[in-house]
């Protein structure tokens, strides 16, 4: 019994010791947070450092066989702006541990952004040793200081045996993603932004084919000096003296439509839709085209000026037809007067100038081009300034800081500038053109916002609400029989509306050949699935993120 007492006090005595040793100086009030606070710090650094990559890769495996993108499916998700943006949100809150948010800090700042995604070929097979090039978009800070930023935005990887590539050590940004070039494939991009796992590429076949014939007139007459423009990618010639044209053109992709375009002054604009199927295995291809004369054209004269009569110089005038497809420009010279000769009559013309500087944008819409001409006075309003001011935050109403887009005003076309929220997301812009204003990035995933005015009165501030968060959604794309539909597009839209601004989002993705797809980085509520794919009917799925499954099947119907 004494034996059994002895051994239970040197039992308790070592047991304080321990604990004097792990927790000195700690309050007893602390010690019943202790193990919340453990796990909130393990979860933290989790997400923070390179070890939440190999866990997300795991659980997405998990949801995802077969899927030739899961090797890359959660590379920096903690690099993520939304991710680093929730979690410095919950490191103001008191219940959290200094320490825990300063190791956490430590850890978020040797954390660099990333981008990764996979390049695919047309039916959705992954490409080996592909180099990619990601270049800034805009230069960030970071690089205004070197002697080459060119050198320095410009960075470039290999695509691994699964076609996976990743960037990492990115500064925050957007980035422009490509494929280098390379023999049989043609261009290959798109826009991302700095954690977007997603930026796939795909690589659609091109092949040069010779399309030839003669163009001429309604008579028969052979039409020399015509403008012959086919693409994309664009490929321009004239017509010789005998109407004979002939263009070494390279047909992008299985499935895409190819188009030619015919000009000449005096005639009306003649396009030709060519389909896959015409042009499927050929090597030259066969086109006489007989363009359609205009007549009884006339003129459209005015004069360009300010509300007080000066003229305005320089300006580019734009006149247009969507009935007729034409189009005609003419520039003011230095009394503000131009003329546009040569002009079809017709009735639903708009005349157009996009100032620049000084103006508002003029739009006169619904415009009648008599027989006789025209003499028209066009005067240019000019432009105030104002200020817009507000917040950026998630659905939840939790700030997202150092988030940046673009300011574009609606009412003077080409008047654009940076906004960059602070860390509490708040976000200040003065002596802006009044008017209209639309917030929007500049790569995917497109968050754009609308109904917002930038103002000479002082308003309220105006909330910016951006579908960020940390919501997953998978999916897979099959036909009728549960078959998988290789490499479909698949895009995912999201809105909302509150106090009288509209909150847009769009992201796309190409499915592998499995028909697998998924998003990262969203937030909570109603997304618009619309997944395309040759050969079948658009498909539109409603998904309500974080309510429903996060593991969607998507049918296609084939056309009839």
């Amino acid at each position: 019994m004494k034996k059994s007492i002895l051994v239970t006090l040197v039992l308790v005595v070592f047991a304080l010791g321990v604990t004097r040793v792990w927790f000195p100086d700690r309050p007893a009030s602390d010690h019943a947070n202790t193990g919340v606070q453990n796990e909130q710090a393990q979860s933290l650094a989790e997400h923070s450092s390179g070890q939440s990559r190999s866990k997300a890769r795991n659980e997405a495996a998990s949801s995802m066989a077969d899927s030739t993108r899961l090797v890359f499916s959660s590379t920096s998700s903690a690099g993520s702006p939304e991710s680093a943006a929730s979690a410095s949100r919950n490191l103001v809150r008191p219940a959290r541990d200094e320490r825990v948010a300063s190791a956490f800090l430590d850890d978020e700042q040797a954390e660099k952004l990333a981008i990764s995604g996979l390049v695919q070929d047309e039916e959705g097979y992954p490409l080996a040793n592909i180099k990619v090039l990601a270049e800034a978009i805009r230069p960030s800070d970071a690089d205004k200081f070197i002697e080459d930023p060119t050198l320095e935005a410009a960075r470039s990887a290999l695509t691994d045996f699964d076609g996976t590539f990743y960037f990492g050590d990115l500064t925050d940004d957007e980035y422009r993603i490509r494929a280098a070039p390379m023999e049989g494939f043609a261009p290959a991009e798109t826009k991302a932004r700095v954690g977007e796992m997603a930026a796939n590429l795909v690589l659609e076949s091109m092949r040069e084919v010779r399309i030839y014939g003669i163009v001429s007139s309604a008579e028969e007459t052979p039409l020399e000096d015509v403008r012959v423009i086919a693409g994309p990618p664009t490929t321009v010639t004239d017509s010789g003296p005998k109407g004979h044209y002939e263009l070494d053109v390279n047909i992008k992709g299985k499935n895409r439509p190819y188009t030619i375009h015919f000009r000449r002054d005096g005639y009306r604009d003649q396009s030709i839709r060519l389909s896959p199927a015409d042009l499927y295995d050929q090597l030259d291809f066969p086109l006489d085209v007989s363009m359609e004369p205009l007549k009884g054209l006339t003129t459209v004269m005015g004069r360009l000026e300010s509300p007080d009569g000066l003229p305005v110089a320089g300006k580019i005038l734009n006149l247009r037809s969507s009935k007729l497809r034409t189009q005609y420009r003419a520039q003011s010279d230095m009394q503000g007067h131009f003329s546009m000769e040569g002009v079809e009559p017709g009735k639903d013309y708009q005349l157009s100038v996009r100032p620049g500087t000084e103006f508002r944008d003029y739009q006169r819409a619904q415009m009648e081009v008599p027989s006789g001409g025209l003499d028209v006075d066009v005067i240019l309003e000019p432009l105030g300034e104002g200020e817009l001011y507000g917040w950026m935050s998630d659905v939840d109403g939790n700030p997202i800081p150092g988030f940046a887009l673009t300011l574009h005003s609606a009412t003077a076309g080409g008047h654009s500038i940076q906004v960059v929220g602070d860390h509490e997301g708040f976000f200040e812009v003065d002596s802006f053109p009044e008017g209209s204003v639309v917030l929007k990035t500049n790569s995917y995933p497109v968050f754009e916002i609308k109904g917002l005015r930038a103002s000479t009165e002082a308003e309220e501030a105006v909330p910016v609400i951006l579908d960020i968060g940390r919501k997953t959604l998978f999916g897979q794309v099959t036909n009728g029989f549960g078959q998988a539909v290789a490499a479909p597009e698949v895009s995912l839209g999201w809105q909302h509306t509150e106090l009288g601004v509209q909150n847009y989002s769009a992201r796309k993705t190409t499915a592998d050949r499995n028909g697998n797809f998924f998003f990262t980085g969203l937030g909570p509520g109603e997304h618009t699935l619309r997944v395309n794919a040759p050969g079948f009917s658009m498909a539109v799925v409603t998904v309500n993120v974080g309510m429903d499954s996060n593991n969607v099947i998507v049918k296609l119907e084939e056309k009839s």
